[in-house]
């Protein structure tokens, strides 16, 4: 069996994708669709500590803020997504995921 590794575009964490978020840039009013079987390019984010191991009702709570953060700074959904287009670069705005 293939130990597949990701990487967290916020931290450079290398993990499994059971233990990040993947987000998929789309043609929605969002933006961006959460899930690793949404189709197209995705960006990878590490999950929560409260959530790791969930495989069900992935969502944006469950992101690590401070990924999130990160991966703003860095302009890392640009790279992840392969888009100069800078309104589908940097989809969440860093509070959405504060509970």
């Amino acid at each position: 069996m293939l130990n597949t590794v990701r990487t967290c575009i916020g931290c450079r964490r290398r993990a499994s994708p059971t233990e990040l978020v993947r987000i998929v840039a789309s043609s929605t009013e969002a933006g961006f669709r959460v899930g690793r079987s949404a189709p197209g390019r995705g960006a990878w984010l590490c999950r929560e500590a409260a959530g790791l191991g969930e495989g069900i009702g992935e969502g944006l709570g469950q992101i690590a803020p401070g990924c999130l953060a990160q991966a703003h700074r860095r302009k890392a959904f640009a790279r992840a997504w392969r888009t100069p287009d800078a309104k589908r670069a940097e989809p969440i705005p860093v509070g959405v995921t504060s509970r």
